[in-house]
């Protein structure tokens, strides 16, 4: 089921999309390492069309697909879902007052909004505070936890690329099964191997108009890759507001050390 990518051997190949692959492999601290087979990360389900796709998809025996996009989103572009793999969709990214971050057509209209009324912060600047305030009281993250502890695996959990709500979903997840932060953020930052071609498409471009305003070019890298800057954002505020990992697994979604423990020899080997 793993392709021959030359990136990395995790990736799976897909007529349709990009950025799909899974978890396994990762080491843990204790020199055990993430089982395969398990965690599956993607962009959306929709763009998989193909009969060859979708079987292979349905292949990997899927028990639950975690949505993390909009409901706007999902109502433009609704998943195709394995027959026997349940269904779940519930927003990763929300406002302070918990609505949805609506990337959908019409939903990117608020969001462009707030951008035409920022003041002494950059565009750049204000997508970090998204990624800083994803990690806590999110509905989304603590599915995924629900999900591993009632071990709902094999699991695949998606937003619209692959990359962001993702990537930070799958960065939890590693460091809730021991992995250091090293290694949760070379998963997060494989989108950019992944979307090689896309990417050295777009520095070249950044270079033909002069290659000077950094902020266009993060803003264009965004399009389709990762800025470490947004991971490290999202894990930094984790840290200062509870000082280590473990703290915030108990506290965020009930996982004392025992728990924690217990998911460690579920999911590792």
């Amino acid at each position: 089921m793993m392709g021959n990518n030359r990136f990395s051997p995790r990736i799976i190949d897909f007529q349709g999309g990009t950025n799909f692959r899974e978890l396994g492999g990762y080491p843990s601290a204790d020199g055990r390492h993430v089982k395969y087979g398990h965690f599956y990360r993607g962009g959306t389900l929709h763009d998989l069309k193909s009969d060859e796709d979708r079987a292979r998809l349905d292949g990997l025996g899927l028990k639950l697909v975690l949505d993390f996009r909009s409901t706007g989103e999902c109502r433009v572009s609704p998943d195709y879902v394995p027959d026997g793999a349940g269904y779940c969709q519930i927003s990763a990214m929300r406002y302070d007052n918990g609505d949805e971050v609506d990337f959908s057509p019409e939903g990117m209209k608020r969001v462009e909004k707030e951008f035409a009324f920022l003041n002494d912060l950059s565009i750049v600047d204000s997508l970090k505070s998204y990624y800083a305030r994803m990690p806590f009281n999110n509905p989304a993250f603590q599915a995924v936890f629900d999900a591993l502890e009632n071990e709902d695996v094999p699991l695949l959990f998606h937003c619209t690329s692959g990359k962001d709500r993702t990537g930070v979903v799958a960065m939890l997840i590693l460091l809730a099964l021991g992995c250091s932060r090293e290694t949760a953020l070379k998963d997060y930052l494989e989108t950019n191997r992944c979307r090689a071609e896309q990417l050295d498409a777009l520095r070249e471009n950044f270079l033909a108009m002069g290659g000077e305003d950094e902020e266009r070019y993060e803003l264009m890298v965004i399009q389709y890759g990762v800025l470490p800057k947004f991971a490290e954002a999202a894990l930094d505020a984790i840290m200062e507001r509870y000082g280590s990992w473990d703290r915030y697994f108990e506290q965020e979604y009930r996982l004392d050390q025992t728990r924690l423990n217990a998911l460690r020899d579920r999911y590792l080997e």
